[in-house]
């Protein structure tokens, strides 16, 4: 291999090794939002079934469900 080719060859690779390391942070990050973004869901979760499980007193200006 000729000496330019070699230089080419050393800076295409050094752009990538930058790029997939740019892109590994970036992964991370988005693992890191999804994971926050699940534990939320589970809490909002769990509290709309605790919602629901507890009896709700009809209002005042309900008609029972007979009428």
């Amino acid at each position: 291999m000729d000496q330019n080719r070699l230089t080419e060859v050393e800076t295409r690779y050094s752009y990538l090794e930058r790029v997939v390391d740019e892109l590994s942070h970036v992964v991370h990050e988005q693992q890191r939002t999804i994971d926050g973004l699940s534990r939320r869901l589970k809490r909002l979760e769990s509290l709309a079934t605790e919602s629901t499980e507890q009896t709700p007193e009809p209002l005042p200006h309900e008609k029972p469900p007979h009428y």
